[in-house]
């Protein structure tokens, strides 16, 4: 049976989470759109690609004399076109796609075609449709400068919250920003680092596919160098400030943040999991009764109480929880 050091036996019901030490907001609750940790990579993509876009296309008309598409019909097919399709075929993969490698594509395509549409400003500033239309440069420059300083106001001015936390902690162990890399601590369990991986991954666990296996190995591997360590020792490790974020079990993480309680405890959005002890008696047991009796002593609310205060774990008793609501409330505060 796994358990931390020091770890009490009876009645734990615990599940594997994420702890970070990072500021608390003002309010926890508070409500609005949730940043991803990669974000601001995101939009760097984005501004980079919407460049590289304007200049491969300026030095492409002028090399080829200005070419167009459709003229001999009377027709002119502007590039702001083919800046809309790819525009459009990068809103469709965030609106039907999830994963990390869909939203680099996306971030992608939606530079080429923000690049492709913002190259013919000058024609949608002049009556005249006036390509060459000399402000153009500048409106394009304050543009890209414009979202640039808004994202980077958006994601860099505060930590992230504990909600963001929620949506971005499996991310943030396998593929963490820089202030977080060499800064986290993985749970000393295989079969909790593994399922975590194939949580983030979308794979099913109790897995035997060996390419899916092949995956996740994958995955820990490239992850591995950003792990301070990995070590059942989560209480210490996160109160001293030794590592920033921690696989760790729900009763060890209420425990440290009763130290620092500064720290948040979050559930991942891929979904963790759950373990719990229990007490059974074994068939033909010499002293079938005093057994009973402890197993009716453990689960006398109060007894039941007790334990639950002392790991800071949760129990299946509905009385437990209802007697230990008077004495621990500074713990149930924490926990909101």
């Amino acid at each position: 049976m796994r358990r931390e050091p020091g770890e009490p036996a009876p009645g734990e019901a615990v599940d594997p989470t994420t702890t970070a030490n990072v500021p608390s907001p003002p309010n926890p609750r508070q409500w609005g759109p949730i940043r991803d940790a990669e974000g601001a990579g995101h939009v760097e993509l984005f501004l980079v690609a919407t460049v590289v876009t304007i200049t491969v296309t300026r030095l492409y008309l002028q090399a080829t004399g200005f070419p167009q598409i459709g003229g001999a019909g009377g027709l002119h097919v502007a590039h702001v076109l083919f800046g809309g399709v790819f525009m459009l075929g990068a809103m469709v993969m965030f609106m039907l796609f999830l994963g990390r490698s869909s939203r680099w594509l996306a971030s992608l395509f939606a530079g080429i075609g923000f690049g492709l549409f913002i190259d013919e400003v000058g024609k949608f500033l002049t009556q005249d449709n006036n390509y060459f239309f000399k402000p153009a440069a500048a409106v394009m420059y304050l543009f890209i400068v414009l979202v640039y300083v808004i994202s980077a106001f958006l994601v860099r001015r505060r930590a992230l919250s504990d909600r963001e936390l929620v949506v971005n902690s499996l991310k943030m162990m396998f593929d963490p920003p820089k202030e977080l890399q060499g800064r986290i601590n993985m749970l000393d369990d295989m079969n909790d680092v593994i399922n975590a991986g194939l949580r983030y991954l979308g794979l099913p666990r109790c897995n035997s596919n060996p390419e899916d296996l092949k995956k996740v190995n994958a995955l820990l591997q490239q992850a591995k160098p950003y792990w301070r360590t990995m070590s059942y020792d989560t209480i210490t490790k996160t109160v001293s400030k030794d590592v920033d974020l921690s696989q760790v079990w729900n009763g060890a993480a209420m425990r440290a943040r009763l130290q620092r309680p500064t720290m948040h405890f979050v559930f991942p959005k891929e979904g963790a999991t759950k373990w719990m002890d229990n007490v059974a008696v074994l068939k033909g047991a010499a002293n079938m009764d005093n057994a009973k009796l402890f197993q009716d002593f453990i689960m006398d609310p109060e007894n039941a109480a007790l334990i639950w205060l002392s790991p800071s774990t949760t129990t299946a008793s509905s009385a437990a929880r209802s007697t230990c609501r008077k004495r621990c409330r500074k713990r149930l505060k924490l926990s909101t």
